[in-house]
């Protein structure tokens, strides 16, 4: 039967054979390319499993949810002593942190400078400037209060100069 289909037209046996060569090259092509395929699916898989376990054998899962645990314990930490800096630096504010002496001679003809007046404030100014004045027969001792670098008594001018250079420097 096939050579009779052959014998009437050898055109369509022509072009059925070159058919059928054609569909041989392209299956040899996709089996081919299905071979080349697979073993770059191979080479990822193997690279994906490199990539998954890292070096410490661990996937890379696991270490990311490690990780992010450790963020926010970090995390919670950082705010747990964000409200204890908050706490001490508002104590320290408070606290007589500007402490300055200014020497001074109170009597003429006395000498050395034995009369001193020490200013110790907080950063909002606030405290006390103590004085004290030495004579050949005694020593006295004066304590004033300071609110904002001023006090309602009156004050000397070595009082005046020692609060004043209390005040200067860094603030929190």
């Amino acid at each position: 039967m096939v050579s009779a289909f052959l014998e009437v037209s050898p055109l369509v046996g022509v072009s059925l054979l070159g058919l059928l060569a054609a569909v041989l090259i392209l299956l040899l092509v996709t089996v081919t390319l299905f071979n080349k395929l697979t073993r770059k699916l191979k080479e990822y898989e193997t690279a994906h499993i490199t990539l998954q376990t890292c070096l410490t054998g661990k996937s890379l899962d696991t270490l990311l949810e490690e990780y992010l645990k450790s963020v926010e314990l970090v995390k919670d930490q950082n705010a747990a002593f964000s409200l204890r800096l908050d706490k001490i630096e508002r104590k320290l504010r408070l606290a007589a942190d500007r402490v300055e002496i200014v020497r001074f001679s109170a009597f003429q003809g006395m000498g050395s400078d034995l009369s001193f007046a020490v200013a110790m404030l907080n950063q909002e100014g606030n405290g006390v400037v103590l004085s004290s004045i030495n004579n050949r027969e005694e020593t006295r001792l004066y304590a004033k209060p300071v609110m904002g670098g001023k006090s309602n008594h009156n004050l000397s001018s070595e009082e005046i100069e020692v609060i004043a250079r209390a005040q200067t420097g860094e603030k929190i």
